[in-house]
């Protein structure tokens, strides 16, 4: 038996080793074009409202800046098979009340929330329907728009009959979209240009496939012999890997705060443990949210601050509000204050019902897909003290400058 597994573990380290070099092979490839792109010069390659929401905006767009019409916003609905939407007099906007992107025809219209990694807030995809509908239109298309075309948070949906939600991608319908706009701009390099660019920027932040002929080698090589079956052991084993990665980091990320003399919270103080990371892989829903929690400063005798680092697909971290039970009250009126000087603090941190102000580790790693240059780094010690020591540091960092907001004068009061 142990002779058996021994076989079968060489045959699945043979098999990485062949993918390992056509990926290699493939990567030559594709240095060979240019490397430059403008695009991620100016902007952070995963901010979705300046970035993502702005070129999707413009180029589905009919008078964009593109000069194609409304061939892109046509490309658009095919990919997504949204059949009956009169085109004739349709318009794009950005940022229509609140929502991302918004196209109507003024009997039609479609709401596309655009979700990279931000959280679903309450009630968000039902509020925006509502309001739309208030304005007499009657068909309304939902659009749910995330890296790997996920499922909207039922927070967010909230009353709303989610079959009437699509559900898609920048991995998969975005990718495609690009590709079939490239081949209508075939010859204006003006245009096709920044689409190559924005769609590097696409399979960057995904972890797509380098192209489609790397895809297409990779099936060839698992078709062979017992290739498949061993490719299969080894997915088998990914979940256990990311497991161990993400096991380690908490732990790293706890002792790394305690050392710097944080106390432990109340507030699901440290809630991770093997299993749940295991759960996290399976995509158990009920998972969500789990992380660690310390304590900054009493606000009086019945509520204090406590510093909390969670995760979803990335990890994040802020400020809340703890009573004396545990419980997050975060959303009182009276804590106001509190959220103005997080505000001041760091303009990146975002408040809502459950944060006086939260905001995402710096290079937002997906954890879930774990495919992009900088959660490959995780998978060594190295790599992994790299990214807590840079993750508690800023947290520190905007530990220590809301205290000494606070401490700036007896006249600032929390509450």
């Amino acid at each position: 038996m142990m002779r058996v597994k021994s076989e079968a573990l060489h045959s699945c380290s043979l098999l990485l080793k062949e993918i390992d070099l056509l990926h290699r092979s493939m990567k030559l490839v594709t240095r060979e074009e240019s490397t430059y792109n403008i695009i991620s010069l100016l902007r952070q390659s995963h901010d979705e409202v300046n970035v993502h929401s702005r070129i999707i905006h413009d180029l589905l767009n009919p008078v964009g800046t593109h000069g194609m019409d409304a061939i892109f916003l046509e490309l658009f609905l095919k990919v997504l098979d949204i059949k009956g939407f009169d085109l004739g007099d349709a318009t794009v906007s950005r940022e229509y009340k609140n929502i991302d992107i918004y196209i109507t025809n003024g009997r039609q219209s479609i709401i596309i929330e655009n979700k990279i990694y931000s959280q679903d807030r309450d009630r968000q995809i039902e509020r925006y329907y509502n309001k739309i509908s208030s304005e007499g239109i009657e068909h309304i298309f939902v659009i749910y728009l995330s890296l790997h075309g996920n499922d909207p948070d039922p927070i967010s949906v909230g009353k709303l009959d989610k079959n009437i939600i699509t559900c898609a991608s920048y991995e998969r319908d975005i990718a495609q979209w690009l590709e079939m706009c490239m081949k209508e701009s075939y010859n204006t390099i003006s245009i096709k240009e920044p689409l190559r660019q924005y769609q590097t920027i696409i399979r960057n932040l995904t972890g797509g496939p380098m192209n489609n002929k790397y895809t297409d080698e990779i099936g060839n090589l698992l078709l062979q012999d017992k290739n498949l079956k061993y490719a299969i052991d080894v997915k088998d084993g990914i979940g256990n890997a990311l497991t161990k990665i993400q096991l380690s980091l908490w732990d790293k990320i706890y002792k790394e705060m305690k050392k710097r003399g944080y106390e432990d919270g109340i507030h699901n103080a440290k809630s991770w443990s093997e299993d749940i990371i295991e759960n996290y892989y399976q995509g158990k829903r009920e998972t969500k949210h789990y992380g660690s929690s310390f304590h900054v400063l009493n606000i009086d005798k019945r509520a204090h601050v406590e510093y909390r680092i969670e995760i979803e697909r990335a990890m994040y971290h802020g400020f809340i509000v703890v009573d004396a039970s545990g419980d997050n009250v975060s959303s009182d009126d009276r804590f106001q204050k509190c959220k103005d000087i997080v505000k001041n603090v760091d303009d990146r941190f975002r408040s809502d019902k459950w944060w006086l102000g939260w905001r995402h580790e710096s290079r937002q790693i997906d954890f879930v897909s774990f495919k992009s240059d900088d959660a490959m780094e995780l998978v060594s010690e190295e790599g992994r003290n790299d990214f807590v020591s840079r993750l508690i540091e800023e947290i520190d960092s905007g530990i220590k400058s809301f205290i000494s907001e606070i401490n700036r004068g007896d006249e600032m009061r929390l509450s």
